[in-house]
């Protein structure tokens, strides 16, 4: 596992834990419908975090890497996706394909809220050699969600995201924790900024805290209320209104790198 800018320790707490495969993992601890908590983590503070991962957990593990290139593409219409997240709209959507690039699958991915303010997540095959693009059927799919109907033939590319993830699944399927590291994001000029000190972690459970989001909260860690799409459009975008957030782009403000520029 690469895992290169993470501290010894850090490495040796994940390497403990049995793998899980992809099907095993779906089958398990799909939770497409869930509820999520995101924190962001400073890479020095891993080793004593993971710690606290509970023992019989186990890692995604696929030809046996257990860490995974992930490269998404986000579409928006005039950033009402964006705006309606900001302003906290129980309407809010997130339409974005993703490609899982050591294994070469492509979806076309939704996200929603249900009734009780979960997470809803569905997904579509998608051709790997489109992956920028939303067809016809991509199209048609996406007319059918409520939240997105309207903008649907008015979606184009505003964002991409590139980063590398390793998945927890606690014991009993209780619930699963994403590790993502060398953020960074991309807007369509080209300008690339990334966030190499940090990690984002995401825990993911049918609704109740789980024990590693109790153990977070322990050592002084507490959710974050912006998404990767959110956090990526307001810094790319400052001069778009991103009130919530503000605390947290001040806090970060002088460890974003810019990359690139196009």
């Amino acid at each position: 596992m690469s895992v290169a800018n993470l501290p010894y320790a850090a490495v040796a707490a994940l390497s403990s834990f049995d793998g899980i495969s992809l099907i095993d993992l779906q089958t398990e601890a799909s939770f497409l419908t869930r509820r999520d908590r995101k924190y962001l983590v400073p890479v020095e503070a891993a080793a004593s975090l993971f710690a606290g991962i509970e023992p019989g957990s186990r890692v995604l593990q696929i030809d046996g890497t257990r860490e995974f290139n992930y490269t998404t593409r986000y579409f928006d219409d005039d950033h009402a996706a964006y705006f309606r997240t900001l302003r906290r709209r129980p309407n809010r959507f997130k339409v974005r394909t993703r490609l899982y690039n050591d294994t070469g699958i492509c979806q076309l991915e939704v996200k929603v809220r249900d009734g009780r303010g979960m997470t809803v997540k569905e997904r579509l095959n998608h051709d790997q050699s489109a992956f920028g693009a939303l067809g016809i059927d991509d199209l048609a799919w996406l007319r059918a969600f409520p939240q997105i109907g309207e903008h649907a033939d008015h979606l184009e590319p505003c964002l991409s995201t590139f980063y590398r993830r390793t998945t927890i699944v606690f014991p009993a399927g209780a619930g699963r924790m994403t590790i993502d590291r060398d953020l960074s994001f991309a807007g369509l000029d080209g300008h690339q900024l990334s966030l190499p000190g940090w990690l984002t972690i995401e825990t993911k459970s049918a609704g109740a805290p789980l024990p590693m989001d109790r153990y977070l909260w322990a050592h002084g860690f507490r959710p974050v209320k912006a998404s990767k799409f959110a956090f990526g459009v307001s810094l790319l975008h400052p001069e778009l209104p991103a009130n919530r957030w503000h605390r947290l782009l001040n806090r970060l403000e002088d460890q974003v790198i810019e990359r690139s520029t196009g």
